[in-house]
C-alpha cells in the first residue's frame, strides 16, 4: 500500500495540474470543515435573515478590506464608536436638583481619501419619566464647529446625519457625509484629514437617567468579501456556499458515475435495437449546447435559468 501510493505520488508530481487541482480542493474541504466547525448552519441561517437589524453597523454594497492593498488606494473603512469604550469622553455635571448636563465627545482621526457612504448616530436614553434632551455638534479639524440640531431622546433613537435635509441645506447642498469631511480649500472632491469631534452635550431630568450613544461613518470597505445592499456580510455566504457546492458536485458526480453505468450495463445485456437507441441518445446529448440554450431562453423570456429550472 506505501509503495503504491508513493508511485501514485510521484506520478502526480509530473503533472503539475493535477498537483494544483489537489491543492484546490484541499482547500476547499478545509474551509468546509472550518464552515461547518465555527459557523454552524443554523446561525449562519438565522444571521443572514436577520435584517438589516443584524448588519447594523456594517456599510451598504461595500468593497472586501483588501481592496485598499492596491497601491494608490486608500478608501475609507467603517469608523464605529461607542460611549461605553475607550473611544469615547463621558462627562456629567449637576446643574440644579434633577437637573444635570451630559456631554459625550467622540474623537477620531480621519486619514482616507474618499468620503464616508453614510453617517449615523444611535441614542439610547434611560429614564422613568422625562425623556432627556441632546444637542450635537461637530468639529472638524480646522476648527470649525457645524451643529448637527437636537432631540428629545426616546429609549431608542437613530439619527440618519446622511438624510438630514435641514443640515444638507445648510452644507450648501452637499451631502452630509461630504460636506463635513470637506477640505474648504479643495474642489469638493478632496476630504480634510485630521483629528475630527463630535459632541452630544444632554440634559437629563432624573437623578438616575443617563444618555449612550453610538456613531458609526460606515465606510466604501468591509470584511473579506464585501457587504450586499442589506449591509449583509458575503463571507457568511462564501463559506456556506463552500460545503453547499461540494456536497452537490460529489453527488452530481456520484449520481452521474453511476448512472452512466446503469445505462451502459443495459445497452450491453439486451444489445440490438435498445443499445442502438441509447448511443443516438447519448450523441444528441454529447452535441447540445446546453448551456447556451438556457441562456438563450432566458434571455427570451427576461427570466432567471434557475427561475425556468424550477430551482
Amino acid at each position: 500500500m506505501t509503495k503504491r501510493l508513493k508511485r501514485l505520488l510521484s506520478a502526480m508530481v509530473t503533472y503539475p495540474s493535477a498537483v494544483f487541482g489537489l491543492g484546490i480542493i484541499l482547500f476547499l474541504i478545509a474551509l468546509s470543515v472550518y464552515s461547518v466547525t465555527s459557523l454552524p448552519y443554523s446561525e449562519a441561517v438565522a444571521a443572514w435573515r436577520g435584517g438589516e437589524g443584524m448588519w447594523q453597523a456594517n456599510p451598504r454594497n461595500a468593497r472586501p478590506v483588501w481592496y485598499n492593498l492596491v497601491p494608490g488606494i486608500n478608501r475609507p473603512v467603517t469608523i464605529d464608536l461607542a460611549s461605553d469604550d475607550y473611544s469615547a469622553t463621558a462627562t456629567r455635571v449637576e446643574l440644579a436638583p434633577g437637573l444635570v448636563e451630559t456631554q459625550i465627545t467622540f474623537e477620531f482621526d480621519y486619514t482616507y481619501d474618499g468620503f464616508p457612504r453614510e453617517l449615523a448616530l444611535f441614542l439610547t436614553g434611560r429614564f422613568e419619566e422625562k425623556r432627556p434632551h441632546a444637542e450635537f455638534l461637530w468639529r472638524t479639524p480646522d476648527g470649525r464647529e457645524i451643529s448637527l440640531g437636537d432631540r428629545t431622546i426616546g429609549s431608542s433613537e437613530s439619527v440618519r446625519i446622511s438624510q438630514d435635509t435641514r443640515l444638507q441645506r445648510r452644507l450648501g447642498g452637499l451631502s452630509p457625509e461630504v460636506g463635513l469631511f470637506l477640505d474648504p480649500d479643495s474642489d469638493y472632491t478632496v476630504p480634510q484629514k485630521g483629528r475630527y469631534e463630535l459632541v452630544v452635550d444632554g440634559l437629563v431630568f432624573e437623578d438616575d437617567s443617563t444618555i449612550e450613544a453610538r456613531f458609526i461613518a460606515y465606510g466604501q470597505l468591509h470584511g473579506l468579501a464585501g457587504t450586499d445592499h442589506r449591509r449583509r456580510d458575503l463571507m457568511v455566504a462564501l463559506l456556506w456556499g463552500t460545503p453547499v457546492a461540494l456536497a452537490f458536485g460529489f453527488l452530481a458526480a456520484v449520481g452521474s458515475t453511476f448512472t452512466t453505468m446503469i445505462i451502459a450495463g443495459i445497452g450491453v445485456w439486451y444489445g440490438s435495437w435498445v443499445d442502438a437507441a441509447i448511443q443516438r441518445i447519448t450523441e444528441v446529448n454529447l452535441i447540445l449546447p446546453v448551456l447556451p440554450i438556457l441562456i438563450m431562453i432566458g434571455t427570451m423570456y427576461s427570466r432567471s435559468i434557475w427561475v425556468i429550472l424550477g430551482v
